[in-house]
């Protein structure tokens, strides 16, 4: 029996028994004999101390840079756009500028005139005479006193049937809602600027009929007709013979 130390693949060695009888071929050859037992697999050995760690090689050297790649063409220029044409210069040339003159020689300053005498002043004259005071004239006649004023209207009493008024500067009031009635005026004589405001103091529309005294008139007629609810007339006398309408 032949013992061979073999190392397995993960280091470990292994003891193996071959038989004396069995020709070594390395894996190469066949026996005609029977083969033996396969013989008990020996126990693994402990694994050996790792060793120490190999010192760690040089860097390698750096590789060379590539070379540049050429560059690309460049694009080609849009076209520029015609010029317009300059427009022609004139023909004209400048003349040539004329020689400045020579200047004159200052003339000689003329002699400075001698002032005249002042004249004398005049003789005040003598101031006139005053003249005498005149008469102082006559006082005018005294002008004649205007017209009383008109006093203060007073207010009559209500009227609903026919009156006769004997006084004038008054607001007479009248109601015809019972039916219509005549109201006669004073006499105008002696009464001159003498004021009578007559006034429906109701709705009423009948008829009052405004009658003048005597022969007077009111505004040239004979009789006046006042109607609707709640009218008003003035009247003023000329102190002779006639009233005159002066408002509503």
């Amino acid at each position: 029996m032949t013992n061979l130390l073999a190392r397995m693949k993960d280091g470990s060695m292994v003891d193996i028994k071959i038989a004396d009888n069995v020709p070594f071929c390395g894996g190469g050859c066949e026996g005609e004999g029977e083969r033996g037992e396969r013989g008990h697999r020996g126990h693994r050995g402990h694994r050996g101390e790792r060793g120490h760690r190999g010192h760690a090689g040089h860097d390698g050297h750096d590789g060379h840079d590539g070379s540049t790649g050429p560059t690309g063409p460049t694009g080609p220029t849009g076209v520029t756009g015609a010029t317009g044409p300059t427009g022609p210069t004139g023909l004209g040339t400048t003349g040539a500028t004329g020689s400045t003159g020579a200047t004159g020689t200052p003339g000689a300053t003329g002699a400075v005139g001698l002032a005249g005498a002042t004249g004398s002043t005049g003789v005040t004259g003598d101031p006139g005479a005053t003249g005498a005071v005149g008469a102082t004239g006559a006082v005018g006649a005294t002008g004649a006193t205007g017209a009383t004023g008109p006093t203060a209207l007073g207010i009559s009493a209500v009227q609903t049937a026919d009156v006769a008024l004997v006084s004038a500067n008054q607001v007479v009031r009248v109601d015809p809602t019972a039916g219509g009635f005549n109201v006669t005026l004073p006499p105008a004589a002696g009464l001159g600027g003498q004021i009578i405001v007559l006034k429906n103091v109701s709705a009423s529309t009948n008829i009052v009929t405004l009658l003048p005294s005597g022969a007077d008139t009111i505004d040239g007629l004979t009789s006046q007709l006042l109607t609707g609810d709640h009218f008003q007339v003035q009247l003023i006398s000329d102190g002779v013979s006639s009233w005159m309408i002066t408002g509503a």
